[in-house]
Order: structure tokens, then C-alpha cells, then sequence
């Protein structure tokens, strides 16, 4: 025994390095399994609280949830973070999450899909998962993690099977319309583990979900329209599945609503944004990169990229879409101009946002205001503004859909991307 524990000691560090690594792996798989397993019954797991500490050589990160629930954890590379999925059916939690010991940066978290949570922790440096268990005594689930060097980190990070957004069954197609009504689909930004842009208390994904519902309603009180909201509740949604959300609902106009924050200087009032391959301005291109960096920062950025031949034809498609966007945009504007305050410098901009590339299908991103601007914040979450808005966004779309090419408005068969 005693030689035994010699030669334990007289292990390099390299070999120790590789034999937690090894433990580490055998975690994760058995973690994923045991989730897998308990997949069928679904609480509705609060995060009551997330902290770490440090620990000799590393730092522990710690859940706090209302009941136990099975778990899994992985990490993605470029950017480095940590995510940690756990059964759940509701993303509720704290309405601010804490500051976690460095090198943990800014947690994020939320419903990723219907039957499960995922909180997502970005890492200042790489780091791996020595020790991963249930807490003990109480719900919820302490991760310990260590530093490693960076092509290690490479080598580890990645997805399991079963992780992606896009593993999910798909969420049932909307019932396609039996007449020649106007189908809009409207896209309220963010939601679930992404919450978009935050300020004083107000979430930019709530703030839009309430104003997407209130549009529709506007919309199918004119009896010419359906309405198709992406999302009906506070759940995450990549980028791509709201474009196909519409094209499965044979959608004949997309209208994606933002709400964000000014990162320099002052701004306030609607502003109309429409598909460009190059920005109408600096402010629009910042604004189009952080849109399309969502998913990457959820934790859920798409699986394979499409083919040269793909992309062609797509981009084909889009322009006519593109052109028929331009006039729903200055439709739009025009109604809203008298009903709210406008953004007074070029209301209406462009730039390369993803979330408008669906091919044949104008599309606009409305972007109710600023968060950041207490005058845009207080106007945005009250229900006689967004009321007032809604109604000249409705009436937009009813006096685009007057003026345009019969083409544009015929019946639409689903498509199935």
C-alpha cells in the first residue's frame, strides 16, 4: 500500500492533469444519461440562486433551485463558456443575478426549450469541470472548476448529443389558413435565456412579447389578417427557427420587434430597419451585430453552415423581398409618425441582420425605443403607448398590403425549410 501511494504522489503533473480530465468526461456522459433518463418528468424547477467561491486552485459555482432536478454541463469554445442545462419548464428565477467570483463572467439564463432551463457562464479563461455533483442536503447543483491550458480547453469543448436548440422535436407548425387572409408573422426578440437589452429593472424581451400580442390583436380586429407570433411566452428562440416559423406559416410579411440600449451617447423614438448587406450607418451595424450574436451567446448557435449553391439562391430570392420591405418600411413610418415620437436622425436605417433574411418575405425590424433613455422606457412599458403604436404599425401594414402587387398578397403555400 504504501508503495501504491508513493507511486500516486510521484505522478507527473501532466498524468494528473489527463486522469481528471478522464474523470471529468465520465461525469458529463453520466450526467447527460441521468437527465436523459428523467427527461419524462418535468418540474417546474425555479433557480432560486446562483453564487461561486474560490477554491485552492479553482472556483466553485453554485445553483440554488426550488426542487431537484437532473442536469447537464458541457463547454463551448470561441467564446469560452460554460453551460448548464437542468429539467425545468419555466424559466423563472432572481430578477438580477449577482456577480460571480472571477474568472466567471456575467451569467445569463432562462428557458431554452419547453422541458429544459439553461444558464450559460462566460469564462474569462479556460477552464474545465473537475467535479460536478447535486448539492448536498439541498436542490440544486454545485459545479467546481479549474484552470487548464487553452488547446486542452480546445480539445474538450463542444456539443453532446442531444444539446443543440435544434435537437428539440419542432414546435408544431401553426395551423395554415384556409382563405385568402393576410398572414403577418411577428417575432418578438429574445426571450427566455436571452433576455436582450436590460435597464433599470425592464427587460427588452418581456417589453416586446407584450407589445407583439398587443400588434396582433390590432391586426385581426381589421378581419383581413392573421396574426402568428413566434413566441406566445418567455422562451428562447434561435435566430433561424423565427424565419422558418413564418415560412411554415406561409407568412406573407415578417415583423421582428427589438427594444435596445445605447451604448454611447443619447437616442429616443421608433426607428424602422430593413435588410442591407452593408449598414446604413455605424449605430445600425453595431446594432445588427449584437442582434446576431444571440444564439451564440445562449449557447445555441446553428449546427453546419449552408452550401455555396444554397446561398445563391437565397440571396436571389431576397431581392425582390428586399425592395417590398423598403415600401412596408416607409408604410409603416408613415402611420407611426403620427401616433409616437419618431428616432429624430434617420428613422428608418439598414443593415445585415439575420433575423430579415427570409427568402420572399419583406421584412422589417421595428425597434420600439430605447431602454436606456428613461423618457423611451417609461413611453414603452405603458399599455396606452403601446396601444397607440401597435395601431399605426397595424395600420402600416393594412395601407403596404393596398398599395402593393396582388403577387405579394395571394394565398401562400407553407414552406418546409
Amino acid at each position: 500500500m504504501a508503495r501504491t501511494a508513493d507511486r500516486v504522489r510521484r505522478l507527473s503533473a501532466a498524468r494528473r492533469r489527463i486522469l481528471a480530465l478522464a474523470l471529468g468526461a465520465a461525469m458529463a456522459w453520466t450526467g447527460a444519461m441521468f437527465a436523459r433518463a428523467d427527461s419524462t418528468d418535468v418540474a417546474s424547477v425555479r433557480l432560486d440562486a446562483l453564487s461561486s467561491r474560490f477554491l485552492a486552485g479553482g472556483v466553485v459555482l453554485t445553483l440554488e433551485l426550488s426542487s431537484p432536478a437532473p442536469f447537464t454541463f458541457f463547454t463551448l469554445d470561441a467564446p469560452r463558456r460554460l453551460v448548464i442545462d437542468y429539467a425545468s419548464s419555466t424559466g423563472e428565477g432572481p430578477d438580477e443575478l449577482p456577480d460571480l467570483a472571477p474568472p466567471l463572467g456575467e451569467p445569463r439564463f432562462g428557458l431554452f426549450r419547453p422541458d429544459r432551463a439553461r444558464v450559460v457562464v462566460p469564462l474569462a479563461q479556460p477552464m474545465q469541470v473537475s467535479r460536478a455533483a447535486a448539492r448536498a442536503g439541498a436542490a440544486g447543483i454545485e459545479i467546481t472548476l479549474v484552470p487548464v491550458p487553452p488547446d486542452v480547453f480546445a480539445a474538450r469543448a463542444g456539443w453532446p448529443a442531444g444539446a443543440r436548440w435544434e435537437d428539440a422535436a419542432s414546435p408544431r407548425d401553426p395551423v395554415l389558413p384556409g382563405d385568402a387572409r393576410l398572414v403577418v408573422a411577428i417575432d418578438p426578440g429574445h426571450g427566455g435565456i436571452d433576455p436582450g437589452a436590460m435597464s433599470d429593472g425592464v427587460m427588452e424581451k418581456d417589453v416586446v412579447l407584450a407589445f407583439a400580442q398587443r400588434l396582433a390583436r390590432h391586426l385581426e380586429a381589421s378581419g383581413g389578417v392573421r396574426a402568428v407570433l413566434t413566441r406566445e411566452r418567455d422562451i428562447f428562440l434561435p435566430l433561424g427557427e423565427r424565419v422558418r416559423i413564418a415560412q411554415r406559416a406561409g407568412a406573407h410579411v415578417f415583423i421582428s420587434l427589438h427594444a435596445d440600449i445605447v451604448i454611447e451617447g443619447e437616442a429616443a423614438g421608433v426607428s424602422v430597419y430593413t435588410l442591407a448587406p452593408e449598414a446604413s450607418d455605424a449605430a445600425a451595424a453595431e446594432l445588427a451585430e449584437r442582434e446576431n450574436r444571440a444564439d451564440v451567446l445562449a449557447g445555441a448557435e446553428a449546427a453546419g453552415v449552408e452550401d455555396d449553391v444554397a446561398r445563391v439562391l437565397i440571396e436571389l430570392a431576397q431581392r425582390g423581398s428586399m425592395a417590398e420591405a423598403e415600401r412596408l418600411a416607409k408604410a409603416t413610418l408613415a402611420m407611426l409618425r403620427s401616433e409616437v415620437e419618431l428616432l429624430r436622425s434617420r428613422p428608418h436605417r439598414r443593415a445585415d441582420f439575420r433575423v430579415l433574411k427570409a427568402p420572399g418575405i419583406p421584412s422589417i425590424l421595428i425597434e420600439l425605443g430605447f431602454l436606456t433613455s428613461p423618457v423611451d422606457r417609461a413611453r414603452i412599458v405603458t399599455p396606452g403607448w403601446q396601444e397607440m403604436a401597435a395601431g399605426g404599425v397595424a395600420r402600416g401594414v393594412l395601407d403596404w398590403a393596398g398599395e402593393t402587387a396582388p403577387a405579394w398578397r395571394a394565398p401562400r403555400t407553407a414552406q418546409r425549410p
